[in-house]
């Protein structure tokens, strides 16, 4: 029974089957620096979002008092 870095040589060069990949979840996990970037970057974007909604009613506010003058005269 060869070693699985041995396993993994023999597997590709398809002398045996290749062995069943390995799942460590929490290696993969990101690091505390990292999920300090991603939440900074969610912020950064719901503020963008909520500006850019901000924008969008207020662009809509003079046209909504035009129809207002216009229904009223």
């Amino acid at each position: 029974q060869p070693t699985d870095r041995v396993a993994r040589m023999l597997g590709a060069a398809e002398i045996i089957p290749m062995p069943a990949q390995g799942n460590n979840p929490q290696k993969a996990k990101p690091k505390a620096k990292a999920q300090e970037r991603a939440a900074a970057k969610a912020e950064a974007a719901a503020a963008a979002a909520e500006a850019e909604a901000q924008a969008a009613d207020e662009a809509n506010a003079p046209a909504a008092e035009e129809q207002e003058a216009a229904s009223e005269a």
